[in-house]
């Protein structure tokens, strides 16, 4: 499919709603446009892969892609840290062993997933980790851990 991909920059200029889902109007300089998609006729359809740009061309990273991966590597590094195995342990959230495969087990259950890789998908998974996080970190700062 990418041997067959045209490629072009565009500014997005509007958007708004049909009732056939989300209009999006881009501007496209004439000396980018592909000839393919001009003479294309209406109702052509694509498969349109994106990336915004910084102010010096460079490609940026998503703030939503940026907070799901944070939470992602949040979920690893806790998995491995001892007070949080033991954490929670003492605080009733599982009752396996404290250790690595323990937490992982107790975040799954927990968040109701099978993977970390889910949070990227499931805002409520993210929601419950990250109360969860906080939880531990009011425990470490109350003493209590």
């Amino acid at each position: 499919m990418k041997e067959n991909a045209v490629h072009f920059e565009a500014v997005k200029i509007a958007m708004t709603q049909g009732k056939d889902g989300l209009i999006l109007k881009l501007a496209i300089h004439p000396n980018d446009a592909p000839q393919d998609v001009i003479l294309d006729p209406v109702g052509a359809r694509y498969i349109i892969a994106a990336v915004r740009l910084t102010d010096d061309d460079q490609p940026m990273v998503p703030q939503r892609k940026k907070e799901v991966d944070s939470v992602i590597a949040a979920a690893g590094l806790l998995c491995r840290n001892d007070r949080f195995q033991a954490w929670l342990v003492d605080s009733g959230h599982t009752f396996e062993l404290p250790n690595e495969s323990g937490a992982v087990q107790a975040i799954r259950e927990i968040c109701g997933i099978k993977s970390r890789s889910e949070f990227a998908t499931n805002e409520t998974a993210r929601k419950t980790f990250l109360e969860l996080k906080r939880e531990f970190e009011r425990a470490i700062k109350d003493g209590k851990t």
